[in-house]
């Protein structure tokens, strides 16, 4: 099952970007973009406007592919945005809830289970996907074969996900049994979709946008993916550009 959204959430989005001093080294570089490193940072600088310093949404396929240095382009496309670091929010959050994968029980945050899966996220890198637990069950399962595609790709069985790690993050999850190749944090309160500033403007405060978002090995945020809202923007509905496409390039650069 390919991870797309309808092109009816779609909706055009131009960036600006600011003009850099052309004197500028590598250290200041590395003072102005402290989250990236300067393979990336330089891939963004390649990107600017040289004479009127801003650029716009790219229309073409070109805009979706990986570039010449390797880098995905939605990371690119992203650098300049404020990043977030997932293991400061987790450790922030109190009203968490947890369930293993193909599980039914949810264990408390204070939990040993659920403290022992938290430290086993440090030092990988996580894709972290965001959802409405209480209706929606399509996009988890899409996402489990975003999760199921990687590990193929790679040509490993499907306990092996070291290099990449696959959580769902809900408000509040509907079913009784977590039936999902990826474990899933309650976030009863919106609080981590709140610090991710990703709620949904009619979710009350706590349902998030439904997102996914790639942290590196640090727990660095290095893009996010809003499905639907970044349709034609980040991703499209072609065989090469599709959500699923893009989202297998960032797994693969995450554990390049």
């Amino acid at each position: 099952m390919q991870f797309q959204i309808s092109r009816h959430f779609s909706f055009s989005q131009k960036r600006r970007f600011e003009e850099p001093s052309p004197k500028l080294q590598d250290a200041d570089y590395e003072i102005r973009y402290p989250f990236l490193s300067l393979r990336e940072i330089h891939a963004n600088e390649s990107l600017k406007g040289r004479s009127s310093g801003s650029i716009k949404r790219r229309n073409t396929r070109d805009s979706f592919h990986v570039g010449n240095n390797g880098i995905p382009n939605v990371i690119v496309a992203q650098a300049e945005l404020p990043k977030v670091n997932l293991y400061s929010i987790l450790e922030s959050t109190s009203s968490v809830g947890f369930i293993q994968a193909h599980s039914t029980v949810r264990l408390s945050v204070d939990h040993s289970e659920t403290e022992n899966y938290m430290k086993s996220l440090v030092g990988h890198s996580v894709m972290v996907l965001l959802f409405n637990g209480l209706h929606d069950q399509t996009i988890p399962s899409c996402f489990n074969g975003l999760r199921s595609s990687w590990l193929s790709e790679k040509n490993v069985g499907s306990n092996d996900d070291e290099g990449v790690k696959f959580l769902g993050i809900t408000p509040n999850y509907n079913d009784e049994f977590n039936n999902h190749d990826f474990p899933i944090i309650l976030d009863e309160g919106g609080h981590i979709a709140k610090h991710l500033k990703l709620l949904h403007p009619l979710g009350g405060c706590v349902f998030p946008l439904t997102s996914v978002v790639a942290f590196d090995s640090q727990g660095v945020e290095k893009a996010r993916l809003k499905l639907g809202y970044d349709y034609g923007h980040l991703y499209d509905d072609s065989e090469d550009n599709n959500l699923q496409s893009q989202l297998l390039q960032l797994c693969n650069y995450l554990e390049g």
